[in-house]
């Protein structure tokens, strides 16, 4: 069985590492609730976060740039964080 890992840095001051994979982004936000994973392709995207074992996703029927994406994870990230207490 062959696999490949990855591995990626969310360093950058604003917090977040998008990658452009041929017209599609996707990579991590780190938000104060937490890392949000985002994904944009065409004109679909999700975004997903897990708090103490649940995987919260939601699913937009639209693309984003990746300031887009970064202020959606961020609005998810506290949405979930307030639902979860």
């Amino acid at each position: 069985m062959k696999y490949q890992d990855a591995e990626y840095v969310v360093s950058r001051p604003d917090g977040y590492n998008i990658w452009n994979h041929g017209g599609s982004l996707s990579g991590a936000v780190r938000t104060p609730h937490g890392f949000v994973k985002v994904y944009s392709e065409g004109g679909r995207s999700n975004i997903e976060l897990i708090i103490d074992g649940v995987c919260y996703t939601r699913f937009f029927e639209r693309g984003f740039t990746a300031r887009g994406l970064v202020t959606k994870a961020a609005r998810f990230a506290e949405d979930m964080h307030w639902k979860t207490l």
